[in-house]
């Protein structure tokens, strides 16, 4: 794991609030994130610059505006500009734990829970209010593909 700061940062997209991995609802979930992945990358080839991106989600767990065991989850790019038709969301400027992944779909939520269980707790570093991140190295997740992402997590 490394430490790495994150500089504010427009990402256009789509979101949701869906059921968290932690609810009995989570292949639910699961699906409906991939739906606004499908999504995304559509609209990406029409509208985006050219060039490659780094493709980000982020996820915010409950609080006054999401219930228990839901989370509020956004899947899109970096633009400089919003775009008509897509939501937007600004990563604040902010420091992140972060923990690389590549592997398999079928991987990603045991490298999630690794990050957030196993390393996380042995940076010795303190969680700070912020959206959790997965920076993907490419269009996002998809069946099939090796994922190569980070899992960053907000800390002071």
């Amino acid at each position: 794991m490394r430490y790495e700061v994150i500089e504010e940062t427009l990402i256009v997209g789509l979101s949701t609030v869906t059921a968290s991995s932690f609810s009995s609802e989570a292949e639910s979930g699961t699906h409906e994130i991939f739906s606004l992945w499908d999504k995304i990358r559509g609209t990406y080839e029409e509208v985006a610059p050219a060039g490659k991106v780094d493709f980000f989600g982020a996820s915010r767990p409950f609080d006054e505006n999401v219930p228990p065991l839901q989370v509020w989850y956004f899947a899109g790019f970096p633009n400089s500009e919003a775009i008509d038709g897509l939501d937007s969301f600004i990563i604040p400027r902010g420091k992140y734990l972060v923990y690389s992944h590549r592997g398999e779909l079928s991987t990603f939520d045991d490298a999630v829970r690794v990050a957030y269980m196993e390393e996380f707790p042995k940076s010795g570093s303190e969680l700070r209010d912020g959206p959790h991140l997965e920076r993907y190295r490419h269009r996002g997740p998809t069946d099939g593909e090796i994922l190569d992402v980070d899992i960053m997590i907000p800390v002071k």
